[in-house]
């Protein structure tokens, strides 16, 4: 009987936020499956992928987007040797921070567990909180960044020309060192973030192929390999074919992430995950 050689494929995940993937359940036990390699039940691997893969999850980022949200990330970090934690505030939570949190977030990135500073950035899609407090917390965390000497974490959805002039106006004074996550917008934009030194990193956006996302995927075959990160953005952004089939994502359907990838950049999953993992582990400044 002939043995099928599993490819092991070592994939890390830049952004999840585990806290609130499937609130009827605790995030220890989300954790453990990671670990032990288990997809959701629905998920069909053997059918989804043409050849036998070993799936090891190796490293997820934890991002925080209040200050409690940051507490448990560090948390999580704490009692996971995979897991690591990014303290911040995300712009739609900046409308109601009062200068305690911000401290607590300061005090926060102190933790050696810590290995990035945000969620941060900008947004102009949901009307939560005034877009001038949005900049001013934005900058604020990209000061922290450089205070700590860590990379920051940057959200930025339909406002390309305000986060392209913000970035652009901090990189006069200084390098800036991070990761665009979740990208979304179109190549001449990532070309922009790639001139600034950035990672740039797909969730299961990339996935999707309707007219929509003709642009991302154009974007995603772009990118240098020494600049591409993958994500889920669990428990958001499930990847195709099981968006709408799911009620979470989990940060080992960053596979599927990878699969597109390597469709689009003609190359193979093993080296989509080998390249991205490297990558994490370089701006991570994790062995």
């Amino acid at each position: 009987m002939q043995t099928i050689q599993r490819q092991k494929v070592q994939l890390f995940d830049t952004h999840a936020h585990i806290d609130m993937i499937d609130n009827r359940c605790l995030g220890e036990s989300v954790l453990n499956a990671q670990r032990e390699s288990r997809f959701p039940v629905m998920v069909r691997i053997q059918d989804d992928f043409t050849e036998p893969h070993d799936f090891q999850m190796v490293g997820i980022v934890n991002p925080g987007i209040t200050p409690e949200s940051s507490r448990k990330a560090v948390q999580f970090a704490q009692q996971n040797d995979f897991v690591y934690a990014a303290v911040g505030i995300h712009p739609n939570s900046t409308g109601n921070v009062t200068s305690e949190d911000w401290s607590e977030i300061v005090e926060l990135s102190k933790n050696q567990c810590v290995t990035a500073i945000g969620e941060t950035g900008l947004d102009r899609y949901w009307d939560k909180s005034p877009f001038e407090i949005q900049l001013q917390y934005f900058e604020q965390h990209l000061d922290l960044g450089r205070d700590r000497d860590l990379p920051i974490i940057v959200h930025s959805r339909d406002c390309d020309d305000d986060m392209l002039a913000t970035l652009g106006n901090q990189a006069k004074v200084s390098s800036i060192f991070g990761i665009i996550h979740s990208f979304s917008s179109i190549p001449s934009v990532a070309e922009r973030y790639l001139d600034m030194g950035l990672y740039i990193s797909f969730s299961g956006a990339v996935t999707y192929t309707n007219q929509k996302f003709a642009q991302l995927r154009e974007a995603a075959k772009m990118v240098p390999d020494d600049r591409l990160l993958i994500e889920t953005d669990s428990p958001f952004l499930i990847p195709h074919p099981y968006r709408g089939k799911l009620d979470n994502n989990v940060p080992l359907m960053t596979a599927y992430v990878a699969k597109s990838l390597a469709e689009l950049r003609g190359t193979t999953i093993e080296h989509i995950a080998s390249v991205t993992t490297a990558n994490a582990r370089k701006i991570f400044r994790k062995k």
